[in-house]
């Protein structure tokens, strides 16, 4: 049963993250999923904050799932990067970090170099 929840909590404050980016820039969204994260049980270790984060794959983006995640995850910060050498659009991308550990399902940060961490 605990696992439902964990899921349950987990899409609900993703929908809450999405909500807040749409609305709201970066930082100011970090801000709102973290103050509705605050009724939410937090994740017991980094292992389950990482199969939260695999659970979300293919559900909003990846601000709004690093957003997500961090907020239930003590001392993580949500990291932005941009990839500068590809010249015919702009390539983001976010992910997790958390005791100098990067939590991310994909392999999306190749030659991303970082431009903002929202702590």
């Amino acid at each position: 049963m605990t696992h439902f929840v964990d899921v349950a909590c987990s899409r609900a404050l993703l929908w809450a993250a999405r909500l807040a980016l749409r609305v709201q820039g970066p930082l100011a969204a970090k801000r709102t999923v973290d103050r509705v994260a605050r009724r939410l049980p937090k994740y017991p270790t980094l292992e389950a904050a990482g199969a939260s984060l695999e659970s979300l794959a293919g559900r909003g983006s990846c601000l709004s799932r690093a957003l997500t995640v961090a907020a239930c995850l003590p001392g993580a910060s949500v990291v932005i990067g941009v990839n500068p050498r590809v010249s015919t659009s702009l390539y983001a991308h976010a992910w997790v970090e958390a005791d100098g550990m990067v939590l991310d399902a994909s392999d999306q940060r190749s030659h991303v170099e970082e431009i903002a961490r929202l702590r």
